[in-house]
């Protein structure tokens, strides 16, 4: 893929137009090698004016212009523990990583918005792709912010799967404050044609604005992990009915 002059872009521009406020923020390019979010980011930077409250950042822009997953490590699975603190350049092992400090930045960057007096924003989108063949969906680390979730799923016409405890994520590590989605669109949907930057967008934008109460809509999760389900009832008590894996079963999908 032909990359243009703003997925070159390095973090000091993602901030720039990204310090407006917004309701919902987009990222796109966490993983340099998936082109989907970083094409919905770039919709955006280009069309501002189609969805005014949102904002897209490229989650790693080096990697991006280079084609490649990451630079020297997977920004998505970075411990917590090991992001750096404010100013510092030296980890446990020598100088932090490039996603290290990339994470920091990123994490900052979100929660900005969080501190300003307005309080704008209500959502945040970590856009991925899948090499698996129609098997786009929602990934959530929290259910019990679930209008907006299981709005966007029934317009996309996705399931919602739930990772009990999943932390390490980029949007796991956000304030559970805000709504947190890991969308995962499949790259044969995409590239034919069935997902496109516009029409995801007013999808998500949709979802957000919409004030009718989910509590009866009927609705599936499909929940990893070695939770009972009763207890996952008792936490997301909107869901109906819950495919529940272990460990190993989810390592084997």
């Amino acid at each position: 893929m032909v990359l243009d002059h703003f997925y070159a872009t390095v973090i000091e521009l993602n901030r720039t137009l990204a310090m407006k406020n917004p309701e919902i923020i987009i990222v796109g390019g966490v993983h340099g090698d998936e082109y989907e979010g970083v094409e919905v980011v770039g919709y955006l930077w280009n069309h501002p004016e189609k969805f005014p409250a949102m904002r897209g950042i490229i989650g790693n822009p080096p990697a991006v212009q280079q084609g490649s997953r990451y630079i020297d490590e997977n920004l998505n699975t970075i411990p917590q523990a090991a992001i750096p603190q404010p100013n510092s350049s030296m980890g446990q092992f020598g100088l932090y990583s490039y996603e290290n400090r990339q994470t920091q930045n990123l994490i900052y960057d979100i929660e900005y918005f969080l501190n300003l007096p307005e309080k704008g924003l209500k959502l945040v989108i970590d856009i991925h792709s899948t090499r698996a063949s129609g098997n786009t969906c929602l990934i959530i680390p929290n259910p019990s912010i679930g209008g907006t979730q299981i709005k966007l799923s029934l317009r996309l016409g996705v399931p919602i799967i739930w990772v009990p405890g999943e932390t390490e994520s980029l949007i796991g590590k956000l304030p559970d404050e805000i709504t947190k989605i890991g969308l995962e669109i499949s790259q044969d949907q995409w590239d034919k044609g069935l997902y496109t930057p516009h029409e995801l967008l007013k999808s998500i934008q949709l979802s957000i604005s919409d004030t009718q109460s989910t509590d009866g809509f009927p609705h599936n999760y499909e929940v990893y992990g070695e939770k009972d389900p009763s207890d996952i009832a008792s936490l997301a008590p909107q869901a109906r009915n819950f495919i529940c894996f272990t460990k190993e079963e989810k390592q084997a999908l």
